[in-house]
């Protein structure tokens, strides 16, 4: 006997954080089998017994409310009880106010790094705006997986393709400034030259060149190591699913 589909839908219904989600489902499935059993030793036929399980399943229409209220997180029931609109709101409102805290702290704060970005030129702008659309987005992705734990089906994907886009954007771009720098300086290089008593400085040259390239592998990095890390959870819930029924 099997109850798959129903058992599929009602996992997609189910408001609730793996591994607890696949535990009720697999409770729900076994008192199928013993409902359905119960009504074949009773001399129903396996296709009725079925039907008559998962209709009896059924009609408890709080029973979704009641499995989501108690496995729910705090935040999760909380946000629950706003208005769609206003709960993302504050959502994205606290994700922005803290991506911005952590750029504070980590850019404006240390003159060093500061000297660093400035040295990259105009090519910085874009690499940094990459970033901070990285930053915006792990925090997104952590809280939604680990904090909220919205392990609804269309939240597993989400912005994966975006942090591998921005990661292949940041290396593309600091490549093409590191480049573009290499070319300003040796296109002038008597200039520089006369500056250094007719020496080119070469090493301060490639120092400055590939501030750029070193920004944007640091920022790909960091948006390959999120998306790792949100791919391996939503692998780990899509097993538990695929166990579960």
């Amino acid at each position: 006997m099997t109850f798959g589909p129903y058992l599929a839908q009602l996992e997609n219904a189910l408001e609730i954080p793996y591994p607890e989600r696949a535990e009720v489902i697999s409770e729900i499935a076994a008192h199928l089998e013993d409902l359905c059993a119960d009504l074949m030793f009773n001399g129903t036929s396996e296709t009725e017994a079925r039907e008559e399980a998962i209709r009896a399943m059924s009609a408890d229409a709080g029973f979704v409310r009641e499995m989501a209220d108690v496995h729910q997180t705090a935040i999760a029931k909380a946000l629950s009880k706003l208005p769609r609109n206003v709960s993302l709101g504050i959502e994205y409102s606290a994700i922005a106010l803290v991506g911005l805290f952590l750029v504070f702290i980590t850019v404006l704060q240390e003159a060093p790094m500061i000297e660093f970005l400035a040295s990259g030129g105009l090519f910085m702008i874009p690499i940094n705006l990459a970033g901070i659309a990285i930053v915006f987005l792990g925090i997104e992705r952590i809280y939604s997986l680990f904090i909220k734990k919205d392990h609804s089906q269309e939240n597993l994907e989400k912005r994966l393709l975006s942090l591998g886009f921005l990661a292949v954007a940041c290396v593309m771009t600091g490549v093409i400034g590191t480049l573009v720098g290499f070319y300003q300086a040796f296109s002038v290089a008597d200039q520089v030259a006369s500056k250094f008593d007719g020496v080119f400085p070469i090493f301060e040259v490639t120092r400055i060149a590939i501030t750029t390239s070193i920004w944007g592998i640091t920022l790909a990095f960091i948006a390959v190591v999120v998306r790792f890390i949100a791919k391996a959870k939503a692998t780990r819930i899509l097993g538990m699913r695929s166990l579960s029924t």
